[in-house]
């Protein structure tokens, strides 16, 4: 009786040990489809960049004598035609975006590894619309996940802004591995920093205002060139290392963390505000104040020590931080007229003359005809000519206020050679425009006099 209980015993560890073996089997084999599942956009994508590494036909058209600018477009485009989970009747509109807004601005800077990586990632990615729930209680109108290699938008593709698709599909072509994009490091390291670079590199969108301002400085500093090249081929240490030349890495590490901390600040904030939840709004606003002068100042430094003179004695320098977003509230003027410097393309930069005040502005101009007559781009053409002015080779015209016979210009961008910024005589500019309105009045008085 004993000899049977023991055999039973054994028959049932054994049918145990394969129930056990049979989960275990199971249990792998489910992780096992659901990490493939999962990586299954990753693997696409990576079989996409394989074909585009020995592409023929990207080989052929960067060959071409076309601009860069072109080949990139054509690449591009072809990518999206190719794309099987975009809808035909979107693929235009997604196109135009990336081609008006990132392509023909900054696509200069774009590396035959990134026009690759952008092929691989046009021809795999979706785009979808995000839900009601995280439109309305999130605090982003885009988002590009690189897990999946999909970008969502707040709105249809169809009514969505240029400027929201061309920012999220550069997000997506800057894919670099399973979860980075661009200058982010394990998503959260280098945030700030890409978010910054990402809306001044298409046509600024002014998404990241701050980020973008002190990305713009940044390049000016150690020249623009160079910081797209690391962007483009989202290298994060490199740029630290570039960085490391003129500060210690520990100040690096501070600068990229404190632009980092502002954007996750500004999202709480937003997240909160839209969510209807009481908070500090003091505490929030002096937190990013105090991050934003310790950035500053780190600027300060790396200018210095590029330049090997002190900010206060660099014309360009005073140029550079005498900007009212570097500004304290009380020192800034609102009465005083500002000059600020930002990137425009691979050859040129705005040089943007601003002056707030509603009485003065920049300059006042005595215009002929009735602005009620003039709207949109015949009203910015007809004052365009007005301001012609020794030294601008182009101009848009950014705010104007009527006053009596007179139009108030409170900003005016001039497009300047990158290579004259050190050289350009600001003062004389400013003085031209100002004197605009003399030549005008004078002119006014002596037809008065002579009845007309």
């Amino acid at each position: 009786m004993d000899e049977i209980v023991e055999k039973d015993i054994e028959d049932l560890k054994s049918k145990g040990k394969k129930i056990k073996i049979a989960l275990k089997r199971t249990l792998v084999g489910v992780i096992s489809a659901v990490l493939i599942f999962s990586m299954a956009p990753n693997i696409e994508y990576q079989i996409a960049l394989n074909k585009a590494n020995n592409s023929s036909y990207i080989e052929e058209v960067l060959s071409t004598n076309q601009t860069k600018e072109e080949k990139i477009s054509q690449i591009f485009a072809q990518a999206i035609e190719s794309n099987d989970k975009i809808p035909d009747d979107l693929k235009g509109r997604v196109i135009e975006a990336f081609t008006t807004e990132v392509i023909n601005r900054a696509g200069y800077f774009f590396t035959n590894k990134t026009i690759k990586n952008m092929y691989a990632v046009a021809s795999t990615q979706e785009i979808k619309q995000m839900s009601d729930f995280a439109a309305e209680h999130g605090w982003w109108n885009g988002d590009y996940n690189s897990f999946s290699n999909t970008y969502s938008l707040d709105n249809s593709v169809e009514d969505a802004d240029l400027s929201l698709i061309a920012h999220e599909q550069l997000h997506a072509i800057l894919k670099t591995g399973i979860i980075d994009t661009g200058f982010t490091n394990f998503i959260i390291n280098g945030y700030g920093i890409n978010e910054g670079t990402t809306s001044l590199f298409g046509k600024n969108d002014n998404a990241y205002f701050a980020e973008s301002n002190i990305v713009d400085t940044l390049g000016l500093i150690i020249g623009y060139d160079t910081l797209f090249k690391y962007y483009v081929e989202g290298d994060l240490s490199g740029l630290k290392k570039e960085l490391n030349q003129y500060i210690s890495p520990q100040e690096t590490n501070d600068l990229i963390r404190n632009l980092d901390l502002n954007v996750f600040t500004s999202y709480f904030e937003t997240f909160l505000i839209k969510n209807n939840i009481s908070y500090n709004s003091e505490k929030f606003s002096r937190a990013i104040t105090n991050r934003n002068k310790k950035i500053i100042e780190t600027m300060k430094k790396i200018f210095e020590n590029k330049h090997g003179v002190s900010v206060e004695e660099s014309k360009l320098g005073n140029l550079i931080f005498n900007n009212p977003f570097f500004l304290d509230d009380e020192d800034f003027d609102p009465n005083k007229t500002y000059y600020t410097i930002g990137f425009n393309d691979k050859d040129t930069v705005k040089l943007n003359i601003t002056n707030m005040s509603q009485s003065y502005g920049v300059c006042e101009l005595v215009i002929d005809k009735s602005i009620d007559e003039l709207i949109g781009k015949e009203l910015n053409d007809y004052i365009a000519k007005q301001l012609n002015v020794d030294g601008i080779t182009g101009y848009s015209i950014t705010s104007l206020n009527k006053h009596e016979s007179k139009v108030i210009v409170n900003g005016i961008y001039i497009i300047l050679d990158i290579d004259e910024i050190d050289n350009y005589d600001y003062d004389k500019v400013l003085n031209d425009l100002t004197n605009i309105t003399e030549k005008k009045d004078e002119k006014t008085t002596e037809e008065i006099d002579n009845g007309r």
